[in-house]
C-alpha cells in the first residue's frame, strides 16, 4: 500500500484489516483532512479536560 494514499484495492483493504486484528490499529495515511484531525483532536482534548465520563485509567 502506497504511504501517501489508502488504496481501496481488496488485497490492500485485507492487509490493512490483518494489520488491525494483530496489532489492534492501523495507519490510514490521506484517509481524512487535516481539518478533521484537527477538529477530532480537539474534541478529544475538551473531553478530557475536565474527564467527561465514562473514563477508565491504569496504573501499575
Amino acid at each position: 500500500m502506497n504511504s501517501s494514499t489508502v488504496s481501496r484495492h481488496p488485497d490492500d483493504i485485507a492487509a490493512a484489516a490483518a494489520r488491525f486484528a494483530e496489532d489492534g490499529y492501523v495507519v490510514l495515511p490521506g484517509f481524512v483532512s487535516r481539518e478533521v484531525c484537527d477538529a477530532v483532536a480537539a474534541d478529544v482534548t475538551a473531553s478530557l479536560n475536565p474527564v467527561l465520563a465514562p473514563a477508565e485509567f491504569e496504573a501499575d
